[in-house]
């Protein structure tokens, strides 16, 4: 089914592609230009509930990349990092880490061991591989370290620290300590809500994995209150049919669910949107089934919608 273009990233795509087009003409496809802002379509994707496309486009514009300025050029090594964290937000945890762990070798070479850019690959590597490891502990180490690197770096209200506390927040909710991760996001949310803004794309993420931790430890009105005001700032910056809106409307249908006060209806709206407007494949399409509302473990770091904040170490804009 097509794609219904009537939420504001639509909008933002059409509009995307319309600017490469005119650059093209004015400037020939090979512009830094147009390169860049090819780039920055497929990190959008990337980070917009769209990785499949997302790693379309990245894969020809590092191509083009890479025969206009050479291998080594930071502008190649940014895609990179860009498809590596498509292919985390595809799920694809092991083709991420191999990415990653390719990008870090050519970054120590290239720009030195402690640049910024090399430091944030080697903490995108380490946050992949704790998805991925059956070692909890060593998992809880390099993360606590990576937070204090981050901080160390950036200060304690930087949007950077706070992706670096929302991956250990994420550790917690792997290994089950729900509690903790509670805990964690409780203080996230509260300090994203005031450096960062109420409105804030990550702030409402936060909220939504608090929402689900909380839903998950049988405080029902709790996720509610969360999602309920989640879904009215998603709808009113992204629109209904956006991906992270989506996701906050399946979170709240589940609530609902869990305690048997599900409405069939809702439910029914909710998957005409969500086929509508997500790519095949997207997780959200088997959050609910055709017979019965079948309600799944979201799996953050499976997720597109609650990686955004993964940084590939540099980004196009």
């Amino acid at each position: 089914m097509a794609r219904r273009h009537r939420d504001p990233f639509d909008r933002a795509v059409a509009e995307q592609r319309a600017h490469i087009a005119r650059l093209i003409l004015e400037l020939g496809p090979d512009a830094p230009e147009v390169l860049t802002a090819r780039g920055w379509l497929g990190r959008e994707f990337s980070r917009n509930g769209r990785p499949a496309e997302a790693l379309d486009q990245l894969e020809a514009v590092l191509a083009d990349r890479v025969r206009v300025l050479g291998p080594d050029h930071p502008d190649c090594l940014r895609t990179r990092g860009n498809i590596g964290e498509a292919y985390g937000n595809l799920g694809e945890d092991e083709r991420a880490i191999a990415v990653y762990a390719a990008l870090l070798a050519d970054r120590i070479r290239v720009l030195g061991p402690t640049d910024r850019e090399t430091m944030m690959t080697r903490h995108n590597l380490a946050i992949t591989r704790a998805r991925v490891t059956t070692d909890a502990a060593e998992a809880l180490a390099e993360l606590e370290e990576q937070l204090a690197e981050t901080t160390a770096i950036y200060g304690e209200t930087h949007r950077e620290t706070f992706t670096a506390r929302g991956h250990l927040a994420e550790h917690y909710i792997r290994t089950g300590n729900r509690a903790r991760a509670v805990m964690l996001l409780t203080g996230l949310l509260a300090d994203r809500a005031e450096f960062l803004g109420e409105t804030d794309r990550d702030t409402l993420r936060s909220a939504r994995m608090l929402a689900e931790q909380l839903a998950a430890l049988d405080d029902a009105e709790g996720a509610r209150t969360l999602l309920d005001d989640a879904i009215e700032r998603l709808t009113e910056l992204l629109g209904a049919t956006h991906a992270d809106t989506l996701r906050a409307r399946a979170e709240r249908l589940a609530v609902d669910y869990r305690r048997g006060e599900e409405d069939p209806a809702e439910i029914a709206a909710f998957r005409a949107d969500a086929r509508a407007a997500l790519e095949p494949g997207h997780p959200l399409l088997d959050w609910f089934g055709d017979a019965e509302p079948v309600e799944k473990e979201s799996h953050y770091p499976k997720t597109a919608l609650f990686r955004r904040t993964s940084r590939s170490g540099g980004t196009d804009r």
